[in-house]
């Protein structure tokens, strides 16, 4: 292990259609968990909250076993009480995602509203306005707009009637808290799309990660983030040493796992763990902890390597995930 001084990058901006597609290129239909209804479930409602990172990981892991364990850790890393027996961040999600099945699933005027989204191509939860409601939650009021200014109809709180999917023809929803306004507007075909406005995007995604910031609301530490390369010889693991949790006595544990998958079956597993012992009178901030596992690949083939961090010694659960493709000839 070795520590040296390294700057910090910023994160690359979300641009808004990324955020509304949810899956986006990473993951657009989650074609590797076919067969897999377990997976297949948890996908099609958690990718509204997934980040970018989440989603690339998921939709990467060809192993039944390996998803199971990503789906434990998910609800495990965005629970704001981590004390308690109940997952107060889960609960709500489940709330919020009911609401949206059940008012922006699409619309039939024949068969009606199919809630579990059966009968339609599109559920409410990934419809623009499930994904908003998901995301921001109600909003303080909702306009209902129509091409006659006569019919207008403004609601508080957030209330909705059966027949405001064939009366109005685009809604308003107003965030005074987060200072921003939400349009939407109908098409011919009966789908809601989300008008392009200042600052939604970044919300959207910033409502992703306070998911996970708040389950390190009272933890000593920031949430867990590291690099990861494979040069043909070792796994090359650098984790900012300011998201770990060291001790009193400045000490830190680090496990680190690889899933190795070839031409997508699962071969092998590499586990390490990684004692840290800082020194006191170094400053962290801006410092890196390079970690290295050596690993020679004995077959060639198509490799998918999934790294897993977890800070063994932080005051509340924390752990990452990444993946690294390599070719070997």
């Amino acid at each position: 292990m070795s520590v040296r001084a390294r700057s910090r990058a910023l994160p690359a901006a979300v641009v808004a259609a990324a955020v509304l597609a949810g899956a986006g290129p990473a993951c657009s239909r989650a074609p590797k968990i076919k067969g897999d209804a377990e997976a297949g479930a948890f996908f099609d409602r958690a990718q509204v909250i997934m980040t970018r990172e989440d989603l690339e990981v998921f939709c990467g892991i060809p192993d039944r076993e390996a998803r199971a364990e990503f789906m434990a850790d998910f609800w495990k890393m965005r629970d704001p009480n981590p004390e308690t027996e109940v997952n107060e961040g889960r609960e709500e999600f489940e709330r919020r995602a009911a609401f949206a099945n059940k008012w922006f699933s699409r619309f039939d005027p024949i068969r009606g509203r199919d809630v579990e989204g059966k009968s339609h191509p599109e559920t409410g939860c990934v419809s623009d306005r499930g994904r908003v409601y998901i995301l921001l939650g109600p909003p303080q009021r909702i306009q209902f707009m129509s091409p006659d200014p006569e019919a207008g109809d403004t609601r508080i709180p957030f209330f909705r009637k059966i027949t405001d999917e064939q009366e109005f023809s685009s809604e308003h929803w107003h965030y005074d808290r987060l200072r921003i306004d939400v349009e939407f507007e109908r098409s011919s075909s009966g789908r809601w799309d989300l008008w392009p406005s200042s600052g939604v995007a970044e919300r959207l995604d910033e409502a992703k990660l306070k998911l996970i910031d708040d389950h390190y609301r009272y933890a000593s530490t920031k949430p867990l983030a590291f690099t990861a390369r494979y040069d043909g010889q070792a796994f090359r693991l650098e984790v900012p040493a300011e998201v770990v949790d060291f001790d009193d006595e400045w000490k830190a544990c680090l496990e680190v796992t690889v899933n190795v998958y070839r031409d997508g079956k699962k071969v092998d597993r590499v586990s390490r763990t990684e004692r840290l012992d800082w020194a006191a009178d170094e400053p962290a901030e801006g410092r890196t902890v390079s970690l290295e596992i050596p690993y020679d690949l004995a077959e060639k083939g198509d490799h998918v390597f999934e790294v897993i961090v977890e800070d063994r010694g932080a005051s509340c659960f924390s752990k990452r995930r990444a993946l690294i493709r390599s070719k070997a000839k």
